[in-house]
């Protein structure tokens, strides 16, 4: 059985939190260091901020079409999918750093003033041939707030551990 979505006040206190805590993570470091991948095969802490960013996009995206139309529709995209056609993996840290920021702060306006109505709006998204279903608001602001708080995690230990052979 899936977990219950985060509460709306959860959401709105975990994604003003992100950039904040990825401008400290980063402080210090240089470019080379943040495009280190601390093993071969993970990530480095700017292929995650590309992929916070690419989720960030897509997700915040589905809610602003729920908000702005009436019962949308869609064929789901996946945030790893935006991100291999994106080219945010070859981006600086520093640029990327930047449009996160600017990305989030577009999403907070969007989210900040949202009644608790305006959460539960719904969307028909296509997820397979021949099957849709019914995605809120909420359910996306969930999705983005839940995977920040695991890559960030993740993003605290690749800098720790890249930080340390500097």
């Amino acid at each position: 059985m899936p977990a219950p979505l985060l509460t709306v006040d959860e959401i709105t206190a975990i994604l003003p939190a992100t950039v904040p805590r990825v401008g400290e993570l980063r402080d210090g470091l240089t470019e080379a260091q943040l495009a280190t991948a601390p093993e071969p095969g993970e990530w480095s802490a700017t292929i995650l901020l590309a992929h916070l960013r690419a989720a960030q996009e897509v997700l915040g995206a589905n809610i602003r079409r729920i908000i702005d139309e009436d019962r949308p529709a869609w064929k789901r995209l996946s945030p790893r999918a935006w991100q291999r056609t994106s080219g945010y993996d070859d981006c600086a840290f520093g640029d990327a750093f930047e449009a996160f920021s600017n990305g989030r702060a577009q999403l907070l306006a969007l989210l900040t003033p949202l009644g608790p109505d305006a959460w539960e709006r719904v969307a028909s998204v296509t997820v397979a041939p021949n099957r849709s279903i019914e995605q809120t608001a909420h359910f996306f602001g969930d999705w983005i707030a839940r995977h920040e708080r695991e890559h960030l995690a993740q993003l605290e230990r690749t800098i720790e551990r890249v930080s340390v052979r500097a």
